[in-house]
């Protein structure tokens, strides 16, 4: 299962899972309930909570859990007691590297100072956070 948001789209691997007695991967791209704060959403709330025991429902279906952040792996921890991850960074072309998109003349890539600020996420030997996006040919 690709999780992104929110993380009950997941449910349908879980029901797959059951179903047909498979192993279920699941890619976590969004750490829930926390996402839900940055909208606004406290901590302390009802539907925090809600959410809070849902994910942990969800997370633990899981026979595999594959993280795009090694920080990641300390939220599971913290959150829902899991410590068994496997970081694996999502994949990004070799056209959208620092280097490549200077040398482009087209629209494809978002300019210099999009990825001055975002240079962090090719760390990893060409891999780059979904996060970094460009723009579109007008």
């Amino acid at each position: 299962v690709n999780q992104l948001s929110p993380v009950m789209m997941a449910e349908a691997g879980i029901v797959y899972k059951k179903k047909y007695h498979v192993p279920l991967v699941m890619y976590c791209l969004d750490l829930w309930p926390v996402s839900m704060v940055a909208g606004g959403v406290v901590k302390q709330s009802l539907i925090y909570h809600f959410f809070k025991c849902t994910s942990d429902r969800i997370y633990k279906q899981a026979d595999r859990l594959l993280i795009t952040s090694r920080s990641f792996a300390e939220y599971f921890e913290s959150e829902f007691g899991i410590t068994e991850t496997e970081y694996l960074p999502q994949y990004a072309e070799s056209l959208f590297t620092p280097e490549q998109c200077k040398k482009k003349k087209h629209n494809a890539c978002a300019g210099k100072d999009f990825f001055e600020h975002r240079a962090e996420g090719f760390e990893h030997g060409g891999f780059a956070p979904v996060s970094t996006q460009s723009r579109a040919d007008a």
